[in-house]
């Protein structure tokens, strides 16, 4: 599963649009809208799968801890260690 906030957050590394995901991701813009809402909207399943799989195209990926969750961007797929580190604190309440 892929929240709103690593989303968003995916989408600005990349430097995408929310048109720009969607167009990749083959979901409509509605629909990714939804998923990066704060309101908690509900999207089929199938969406959050393909959102995250351009993600990981892109080189975006995900590591989780019991108080945060942390997107990482290989800056170059070929150089080791090349990596970009953006760290989401978990929100209060």
């Amino acid at each position: 599963m892929i929240t709103a906030r690593q989303s968003r957050a995916a989408r600005a590394l990349l430097g995408w649009t929310q048109q720009e995901l969607a167009d990749k991701a083959l979901v409509s813009l509605t629909a990714l809208k939804r998923l990066e809402s704060e309101k908690d909207l509900r999207v089929y399943e199938t969406t959050e799968d393909q959102v995250r799989r351009v993600f990981e195209d892109a080189g975006i990926g995900r590591k989780w801890s019991k108080s945060c969750s942390a997107l990482i961007r290989k800056l170059n797929p070929s150089a080791v260690g090349a990596s970009m580190i953006v760290t989401l604190p978990e929100r209060a309440g």
